[in-house]
Parts: C-alpha cells; structure tokens; sequence
C-alpha cells in the first residue's frame, strides 16, 4: 500500500507554503541568525567550502546552505531560512512516512502531520533559521530509518539512518553523536539486540559523522590552526556547561525546557498532559513496543537538556517535537478520543489555559507598554493568533469523531490564522521599531541596507 495519497500531497504543500508565508518580505524575528547570516554572504564571494569563515566553530550547514539560496535567489531573508522551509517539508514527510510505517494507519499519519504544521512550536522553529532544527529533523530521521532496519533488517535503512545523522552533525556534531549513540543503545535493550551489533552500529555512526565533517575541519584547521581545534573541543563540550557568552554563569533553572516544551506544544498541551500525566504512564508506554521508542528518542534529549547549565532557550526543545506529535496522534486515535473522562479533563484544561494565556498577555501588555503603543497592529494578530489556535485545541474535544473521520478537517482553519498572523507580522517587522532591529541588522550584513 502506498503512501503518497493525497493527504501527504496536501500536507507538503501546505507545510511548504505556511513556513514560507509570505515569500516577499518574509519576516525573521530572532536575532540568532546575526551569528551566521554575514559568514554566509562572504561565503557567496570567496566559495571557499573548507576554509570560509565558520561562526563559533559550529558546523558549516546553515552558511553552506544560505549562500547556495543566496546564489540561486538573490540575498533576501527569505533566502536565509529557504533551507529550514524545505527541512521541515521534509520533516512533514518523516512524520507521515515513519508513523505510516510503525502503524500502517493513514488516519495517525495524517494527524501527526496535522500538528506538525499547526503547533506554535513547530510552526516557529521552521520559520526560524537556527543550527537546532535541521540537526533535530536529521536525528528524527536517523531514529525512524535505524528503527525500520531493527524491524526488518534491510541494510539501506541502516545506510539512510547514518546519511540523515551525519547531515545533521554538520550544523550539531556532539549533540547528534551523543543522542545517536543514546538511541542506538536504547535499541539495543528494546529490541534485546546482541551486544556486538550495539558496538558495530556505534563505530559506524562514529565513522560516517567523523568522515562527513573530517574536510571542514580539517580546512579550518589548515587557517586556524590550535585556535579552532580549542573551539570545536569547547563548542561541543564545554558549551553543555555553561554558554561562551561573556558574563555568563551556570543555570540552574532545570524546570526550562520541560516547561518550554508544554508551551511549544500550544493548542495541543492539553493532549499531551491528559493523555500521558496520570499514574499508568509507565503501563501505557509498555503497552506499545514503538511508544517505548519514541521515548528513546525524546526523553535522553529532554533529560540531558534540562541538566544543563547552558541558558535554556527553546530551540534547544526542537529534538522533542517530532517524536511527541507521532506519540499525541496515536493515542489520540486510538484511546483518547473515545474516552468520556478525557474530553471532560481537557475541557477544563482549555478553559485554565485560555484564561492563564488572558492574564498573561495582559501582564505583557502592561510589562511592554511602550512596545505595545508601536504597534497595536502587531498585538492585534497576536490576539488572533491566540485566541485562533485555542479554537482549534476546543474543536479536538468537542467533536473528536469527526476529527477521526477527517483528520485534515481543521487544516483550512489553521492555515488562515496562522496565514492572518504572518502577513501582519511582515508588514509590523518592517515598520516597527522593535522589531526592525533584527530585520535592518540582518540586512546591513548583506549589504542591503
């Protein structure tokens, strides 16, 4: 049975558009990108893959990138994120293929998908050029293929594992090493794998990032020399501990990202907590040999994270969202939405939400009043934005059967509010002061300012 039905068609499309939204004077808000954006455009002069200009000696994925989209389509900000737009179709594409594969349900692949392109988490990350999201979407992708190679034994789903995981080491080497390997001995004890195939696969993962970052690195070195090697070794050891940033100090505020990831999950954390906080969570996750592999996945990235002294910013929350939207939509369907206590408790759990989320956009309001008079504009789409996608979190309870018998039902709605939202927020980012400042330092790099 195929997959490439018309729900997938639709759902890469609407992905592609909606990151994208709206082409010309595509907004970027987070001023991360000033990191890289101006060793990308020197990149478009010299093409000097190796030894170009590295940002903090992270990986050279993002400039690489940039500079082809620059080449192609002219130095744009949209040229900036053309790659994290057509990683997260690709995402999409993950999301819908693996799920289909794990479960042979078209309806799960198409909900998965449906949060995907509709959660405030997701929708942000793939509108926001940052090293996090392409390395989270390659080790989704390494965790998907090397699972289908535990089920099957099909060596080419070994090979794309280890294609996917060295891809994503060129914009997070350590990060993807350490939690392939995690996963790889995870694997091992689900699927009670010999241990020599554990240590087989862990010299393969090391030896296919090692060679994909090997010319790079070397290449800096060649220009840097012992400079950039003590870089690299802090950049991906070190940086766990604590940031590079002058001034900085070890946080310990460990509840961050586990909080972060609730509020990225917005409208659909209510899902998630009904569904998975309560006293049999363990029984459930046992219940399901691929649950228990979702949970591989995500929990080693969320646990280390969060142990972490490094400031807990939420793209660091990037490595959770894929697993969490295949685990939603399956128990959604299958358990959830047919279970009279659930829609009750999520009921109230929309009501607090709506009303937390009032209080604490009137608190904003107040905190940034000055901001706030700039631009009512621009706290007008946040209101629709809000207030919209809580609309939707209301349709999955009220009417769960017909979100099963149609699980792309409410994809036109959310689509137009995040749609409303975008176009505002292009026009307000180049026209409001607080928000120009990313935008025209962005541009100065480029020399279009």
């Amino acid at each position: 049975m195929s997959i490439f039905t018309r729900h997938l068609w639709i759902l890469l499309a609407t992905s592609f558009v909606l990151f994208s939204w709206p082409f010309a004077y595509f907004p970027i808000t987070d001023g991360d990108i000033n990191n890289w954006s101006d060793a990308a455009f020197k990149f478009t002069q010299t093409w000097d893959w190796f030894q170009g200009e590295n940002d903090q000696s992270h990986g050279p994925l993002l400039i690489w990138t940039a500079a082809i989209a620059i080449k192609f389509f002219g130095p744009s900000l949209y040229a900036l994120n053309l790659f994290n737009v057509l990683v997260s179709v690709l995402g999409c594409f993950f999301l819908y293929y693996f799920s289909f594969r794990f479960w042979n349900n078209r309806v799960v692949s198409s909900l998965t998908c449906f949060f995907y392109v509709s959660c405030l988490g997701s929708v942000y990350l793939a509108r926001t050029p940052m090293y996090d999201w392409p390395a989270a979407i390659s080790f989704f992708g390494f965790c998907g293929f090397y699972t289908l190679y535990c089920d099957k034994k099909r060596w080419t789903h070994l090979f794309l594992a280890f294609l996917c995981i060295s891809i994503g080491s060129l914009s997070r080497f350590s990060i993807c090493l350490g939690l392939a390997g995690i996963f790889i001995c995870l694997m091992t004890v689900i699927y009670r794998r010999s241990f020599w195939l554990c240590v087989r696969d862990g010299l393969f993962l090391i030896l296919a990032i090692v060679l994909i970052n090997l010319p790079w690195f070397m290449g800096q070195v060649s220009v840097s020399s012992l400079d950039f090697v003590k870089e690299f070794i802090y950049d991906n050891t070190g940086r766990y501990v604590k940031s590079t940033r002058p001034g900085a100090t070890i946080r310990f505020d460990f509840y961050g990202l586990p909080l972060y990831t609730l509020i990225g999950l917005i409208p659909y954390t209510f899902l998630f907590v009904g569904s998975f906080f309560r006293k049999k969570v363990v029984s459930i996750f046992k219940e399901n040999h691929y649950y228990l592999v979702i949970a591989a996945g995500f929990l080693p990235a969320l646990v280390l994270f969060s142990f972490s002294g490094h400031t807990k910013l939420a793209r660091y929350i990037a490595y959770v969202f894929p697993f969490l939207f295949m685990l939603m939509a399956h128990r959604f369907v299958m358990v959830d939405a047919l279970d009279e206590f659930f829609k009750k408790r999520c009921k109230k759990m929309i009501l607090w939400v709506t009303s937390f989320l009032t209080l604490l956009l009137v608190q904003q309001s107040i905190q940034f009043f000055y901001e706030v008079k700039q631009s009512l504009l621009f706290v007008l789409s946040v209101l629709v934005l809000v207030y919209g996608i809580l609309w939707i979190a209301y349709e999955f309870v009220k009417q769960p059967e017909k979100i099963i018998k149609s699980p792309l039902k409410l994809l036109p709605l959310s689509c137009s509010i995040y749609g409303v939202f975008f176009t505002l927020l292009a026009y307000e980012a180049y026209s409001t002061p607080f928000l120009r400042r990313v935008t025209d330092s962005i541009l100065k790099s480029m020399e279009l300012l």
